[in-house]
């Protein structure tokens, strides 16, 4: 169930960059990762870290709601 909610974030986290007209370098910089990072992310095959994630989510002005929802599909049923 957890790699389900990985892919699902990663689809989620490739939409909202894509919404905000970034590459994944662009993204990657902004953030402090590679471009591979993100890809990797982005395709559901390793997940950020918690440190990570809240600069990921400040950077793409993520919302609170929005925000919960990515904590939950990261967290999965660990």
């Amino acid at each position: 169930m957890r790699t389900e909610m990985v892919r699902g974030f990663g689809a989620e986290l490739r939409r909202q960059r894509g919404r905000r007209g970034m590459t994944q370098a662009q993204l990657a910089a902004k953030v402090g990762v590679t471009g591979k990072t993100i890809s990797l992310w982005e395709s559901g095959e390793q997940a950020p870290g918690v440190r990570v994630l809240g600069v990921l989510m400040d950077t793409l002005c993520i919302g609170e709601i929005r925000r919960l929802l990515w904590i939950e599909m990261l967290r999965g049923d660990e």
